[in-house]
Parts: C-alpha cells; sequence; structure tokens
C-alpha cells in the first residue's frame, strides 16, 4: 500500500455516496480506500467498517427518511438582522434545528430528494430579534461514469419577531469530476442563484449570483475559492444601496479517528466590499469576516449519528454601527454546537 496516495479524496466521495443511499458505488471507493490506506490506520479501519455494514444491510430495502435535530448556544456582541434594526447590545441565543428528508428508491439508487427544515433562533434579552424560518428542499443527482451532477432548489421563509421578514429561493448546481482521469484529486465545482424578497423590511428584493471550486489537495485538506455578487438597494431611501461582492477563501481539514469519531476543521476568510458609498458615512464600506470552528462526530447505533461543534465569527469593519446607514459594525459571535441524526 502506498501511504502517500490521495486516498482520502475517495473516502469523502465514497462516504457522499453512503449517505445518499448508492451502497455499489460507496462499496467501491471505499475499497479504494481499504487497499490504498496503510495498514491498520483510522482510513483503513473506517473503510472496512463502512464496508461490512453496507454488506450487512445488501439484503436491506435503502432506508428513506432521516431525521436530524441540532441546537446550539451562541454568545453574540451584536444583535443584527441585515434590512432590519440593528441592536448594538450584545445577547445570547439559542437556535434549535430540525430537519425531515424522504428519498424514495428507484431500481436501487435514491438519486431524488425532498426536504424540509424548521429553524427557530431565540433571544434571551432581545425577544423582538427572534427568527423563525420553514426550509422547503428539493434535489435530484445525476450519477456518471465518473462524476456526479447534484441540482437542488431551496425556498426558504422567515418570520422575525412575528413579522415576515424574508422569502429566499436559492438555486444550486455542483459537479464532482476528475481535472485529470487518472489523478487521485476531486474537484468540486459549483454555480448558484439566490432571489430575496422582504416583503416588510426597508430592502428590496434582491438576487446574488455565486460561483466557486473546491478543490482536494492532500489526503486530509480540501480547499474552496469562491466569489458572490449580491445586487439589492433600500426601498424608502434611493441612496441606500446594499449591493456588495465578496471574495471567499476556505479550508476543511478531516480526520478519521479511532473508534470511528472524525474530527472536522474549518476556516474560512471573507473579504466584501460594498458597490456604492454608504448614505450615512459617504465612503464604502467593506468588511473582513473570520470564521473557524471543529467538529466532532461519531455514528452510533441504530445508524444514530451524532456531533460536537465549536465555532467562531468575527466581522472587522471600516465604519462602526453609529456610522453606517446598516446600523452596525464590527462585531463577533462564539458557538457551541450539539446534534442528533437517524435515518429509517
Amino acid at each position: 500500500k502506498n501511504p502517500n496516495y490521495g486516498y482520502s479524496a475517495h473516502y469523502i466521495l465514497a462516504q457522499a455516496y453512503f449517505y445518499k443511499g448508492m451502497a455499489d458505488e460507496a462499496t467501491t471507493y471505499f475499497n479504494k480506500v481499504e487497499r490504498m490506506a496503510p495498514d491498520d490506520t483510522a482510513w483503513d479501519k473506517n473503510a472496512r467498517a463502512y464496508i461490512a455494514q453496507i454488506q450487512q444491510k445488501k439484503a436491506l430495502r435503502p432506508k428513506e427518511l432521516n431525521f436530524s435535530l441540532y441546537t446550539n448556544y451562541e454568545q453574540d456582541s451584536n444583535v443584527n438582522f441585515a434590512a432590519a434594526p440593528a441592536v448594538t447590545d450584545a445577547d445570547n441565543k439559542t437556535t434549535l434545528y430540525a430537519s425531515l428528508g424522504y428519498r424514495p428508491v428507484f431500481d436501487g439508487a435514491q438519486p431524488f430528494k425532498v426536504g424540509y427544515s424548521y429553524y427557530n433562533l431565540m433571544y434571551a434579552t432581545n425577544p423582538s430579534k427572534n427568527f423563525l424560518g420553514h426550509m422547503a428542499e428539493l434535489s435530484y443527482n445525476f450519477n456518471f461514469a465518473a462524476s456526479l451532477l447534484a441540482l437542488k432548489l431551496n425556498a426558504n421563509y422567515y418570520i422575525l419577531g412575528g413579522t415576515p421578514y424574508l422569502m429566499d429561493i436559492p438555486i444550486d448546481c455542483r459537479y464532482t469530476f476528475k481535472v485529470l482521469p487518472w489523478a487521485s484529486a476531486w474537484s468540486i465545482a459549483y454555480l448558484g442563484y439566490i432571489i430575496d424578497t422582504y416583503p416588510a423590511t426597508d430592502y428590496q428584493n434582491s438576487t446574488a449570483l455565486l460561483y466557486g471550486l473546491k478543490q482536494f489537495v492532500t489526503d486530509y485538506l480540501n480547499v474552496t475559492i469562491e466569489q458572490k455578487t449580491s445586487r439589492a438597494q433600500g426601498k424608502s431611501n434611493g441612496d441606500d444601496d446594499y449591493s456588495y461582492s465578496s471574495s471567499i477563501i476556505s479550508a476543511n481539514y478531516l480526520q478519521p479517528l479511532p473508534y470511528g469519531f472524525s474530527l472536522s476543521l474549518d476556516g474560512s476568510l471573507t473579504n466584501k466590499n460594498y458597490a456604492k458609498a454608504d448614505s450615512s458615512a459617504k465612503i464604502k464600506r467593506t468588511d473582513q469576516i473570520t470564521s473557524m470552528s471543529a467538529t466532532l462526530s461519531k455514528t452510533l447505533i441504530w445508524d444514530i449519528g451524532m456531533l460536537l461543534k465549536v465555532g467562531s465569527y468575527v466581522d472587522n469593519a471600516n465604519l462602526t454601527a453609529a456610522q453606517s446607514a446598516l446600523g452596525y459594525g464590527s462585531y463577533t459571535s462564539s458557538t457551541t454546537s450539539i446534534g442528533l441524526s437517524m435515518a429509517f
């Protein structure tokens, strides 16, 4: 076995196939990991464990329902929502997130998914900023010999403080492939378009175009580069142009651990530049945003998965809350999350 071979990309793709219910494809790539990874390493052991699990379920119909439940606690130095009056006080908030997905079986495969998610964010001292969301998802995967095309449509409806706040429609297309057919590293190119409607706020409807590339560059590391352009202008004041462009670079490090645990480390850096001068400060606003997180996960008995996540978010702006028409300046937040998921 060659310890320098890029088998981690095969492992990640195998997991993607596994959780999509595509057992044969998952087995193919887990077998590659088992052959290529050094003996008795976490990669080797986990791949063999997945293969054994697939073999045990071969005679069973793939599970079609998946339910997830997450909650997190966050300390935020500035309560803020775009297109709504900002609160400069620090606060802590608790978030509850539940989702239900259905993947019907067609000829042994599960390319189609329909899902619903419920999102409830509750502030301790600013209940007027409590945030409620209903999110619907429709997706379809086209599996080719050496690539995968995934299409997804979401329709999200959010309520802020009991008032309709945002109707959000993201459209997403992702293509997983190899730049060179014989290369070990996978690439994921994606293109997205977002339509936002703010029914009762100071924003007009906005649109955003984003595109990017995720590249697996080492056994354990993948890097994503993304560009986003958003167009939005205030309703009450034509001078309040909230359009911006942003460049994002992010990285993910995934490390299988003993006893079936996995550790995921994520970090991103965003440079956000507004298109026109802020109507209050009379200069263009810029934000530099840094986020980091660490997630520990494990699959338990009866296909129950668990995770523990800690993270931080820092927004460094060139304008203060008093200067900016947006009503907020630099701020930070820190998050602790726990979650459970189960397939039926």
